[in-house]
This record gives structure tokens, sequence and C-alpha cells, in this order.
């Protein structure tokens, strides 16, 4: 019904068809072949395996193609490295719908309604960060991995880690994301 919905309400922004809805992996990954999405919204907990397995399919049919996850457990997600060049995202689902809509409307390339406030949201979380994450961000932004900044600020790579960890829950965005926006963003830092 969840589903249902989101897809309903997305289906509704400017630039986006959704083209299908899969409560299972088996049908995510028959609505990947019958449509090869240039996007996928996708939860990591299906009733019939991991969702991972979709995105894999995917993958495999359009390699453009981007995902975005959708999870309850969004903040101990760790994208698998081969499906890392098609994350835009890790999204927490336990917020409203609205919230989810709004953040999944910051990563879309088209221009809707709610993108303003959705980046207005976006850059409170950047603001809430401590000047330590702020200044790991930005390195990250600058092409700095973390075993170099770990080197360059004297701390171990676990304690870079841990901090990039809690970049991404604040921001709510993880992986290949996380390092585009700290490159949009290295020079406000």
């Amino acid at each position: 019904m969840i589903a249902q919905l989101l897809a309903e309400r997305l289906d509704r922004l400017k630039g986006l068809k959704v083209v299908a809805v899969a409560q299972t992996a088996a049908a995510g990954i028959q609505a990947c072949v019958e449509h090869r999405p240039d996007l996928l919204l996708l939860d990591l907990n299906l009733p019939d395996g991991p969702g991972t397995r979709v995105a894999e399919a995917l993958q495999l049919l359009n390699p453009a193609a981007r995902l975005i996850v959708i999870s309850a457990l969004a903040h101990t997600f760790l994208c698998p490295e081969h499906l890392e060049p098609m994350l835009l995202a890790v999204v927490d689902k336990t917020g409203s719908c609205d919230d989810l809509l709004d953040e999944i409307s910051v990563l879309l390339p088209t221009p809707n309604p709610s993108a303003a406030r959705a980046e207005a949201i976006l850059d409170e979380r950047l603001q809430s960060l401590s000047p330590r994450q702020r200044q790991i961000l930005q390195r990250i932004g600058q092409g700095a991995s973390s075993r170099d900044v770990a080197l360059e600020l004297g701390v171990s790579l676990e304690t870079v880690n841990t901090h990039r960890r809690q970049i991404a829950a604040r921001l709510g965005i993880r992986g290949a994301a996380l390092v585009r926006f700290a490159v949009l963003h290295a020079d406000v830092l």
C-alpha cells in the first residue's frame, strides 16, 4: 500500500514517469526486463530476497540506470562496491511521505515544485554537521580518499570512516551521491 501511494505521488512530479511497482525481487527483476528504467527506487527488504538482486539485474540491462535505496535501516546500509556507480542516495523511509518525496525530489534531474524546499532541507542538514565533519566532507569533495584524510588530520582511518557514516546519516545520502554532494559543496564547507 505504501509503495503504491509513493508511486502515485512520484508519478505527479514533472519529468518523472513511474513504469512499474513491484512487491518482490522476482517482480522487480521482471519489471526491469520489461521497462529498463533509468531510475530504480528500491527497498532492500523484499519478501523473496534482498532488493540488491533487482539492482544487479537492472545494472546488467541498463548500465546507465541510477538507484535510490529506500530503507528503514538507511543509516546502516553499506552499498556493495559493484553497485556504487549507480547509487544516487540512500533515503530513510521512516519519516513522513512528504519528507521522503522531498528527499527524492532533490535527487531528480528535472525541476519540480518541491525542489526548493528539498534543497533548503539539505542545506539545513549541512549546517548541522560539526566543524570536523565539514572539514572531512570538504576534503572528500576535493578528491581526498578516507585514508588521505586520516593521514592529513592525524587520526585513524576508522575515525574518518565513522565521521563519514555520521555525515551520510545526517545528510541522508550515501556512497557516490555523498561524494557528488561533497564535490558540489566543497567551496562552501
